[in-house]
């Protein structure tokens, strides 16, 4: 054999020995991508009724959750419905500044929160494991009390039980004390915090989030006047 067929035998060799080695690689490759492939990250803003929709041709089977805003965001799968579900199957609940990443199968999913507020989703052709934690740090949505008004203030945009967070009073005749209490859905309900403020006293309390029974704060003034912000989610 001449020594130059020699040479193209040994070149065509190592040719095919680098095409084998990059088929591999590809294919590793494509096994990872088929592990983790996402449909898309998508940054969303809830609509007036606090809903937004998402839907594809390509099914999902893991679907994961950044909430960015001040109140739980409820994930599930299918189309909007009249009101968000609370508890079943097919649905799970993403603290404020918290992210998760669960099953959520579908072609369809619809995630409830505040109007106007943020969601990252990112959506999943393959399972994902299970994960979770804390994206952000909690944020507080400020309340503003007409304090001379018993009545309830806040209450959850889609029926969760709410939180309270504390609050930033102050005394407003500068010759009186003033004392109110905050408590869980009705003037009956279970009390959260009773607050003694003295002439002219301004005071500001932030406090590990307290998960009430129900999703409405009540408010109740007991003497006095005060101007008041309540944190809640």
């Amino acid at each position: 054999m001449r020594r130059d067929d020699l040479e193209h035998i040994a070149n065509a060799s190592a040719t095919l020995a680098l095409a084998v080695d990059r088929t591999s690689e590809l294919i590793g490759t494509l096994r990872g991508l088929a592990l983790d492939r996402a449909l898309g990250t998508e940054l969303l803003t809830f609509d007036d009724a606090g809903v937004v929709e998402l839907s594809s041709s390509v099914p999902a089977a893991s679907v994961a959750v950044v909430n960015m805003g001040t109140t739980p965001v409820i994930a599930t799968s299918g189309p909007r419905s009249s009101s968000a579900p609370l508890t079943g199957v097919g649905m799970f609940v993403v603290g404020v500044g918290n992210f998760l990443c669960l099953p959520l199968a579908g072609s369809q999913h619809t995630f409830y929160g505040r109007p106007g507020e943020l969601v990252t989703v990112v959506r999943y052709t393959c399972p994902q494991p299970p994960a979770a934690g804390t994206a952000l740090g909690p944020a507080w949505f400020g309340v503003d009390v007409n304090a001379g008004v018993d009545n309830v203030v806040y209450a959850t945009p889609h029926g969760l039980p709410a939180q309270y967070g504390g609050f930033s009073a102050a005394e407003l005749t500068g010759a009186a004390t003033a004392q109110f209490d905050v408590r869980d859905g009705a003037l009956g309900g279970k009390l959260i915090a009773r607050v003694h403020l003295l002439a002219n006293e301004s005071r500001d309390e932030v406090n590990t989030a307290e998960l009430l029974t129900t999703p409405k704060v009540f408010f109740n003034l007991i003497s006095g006047l005060v101007a008041l912000k309540l944190r809640v989610h």
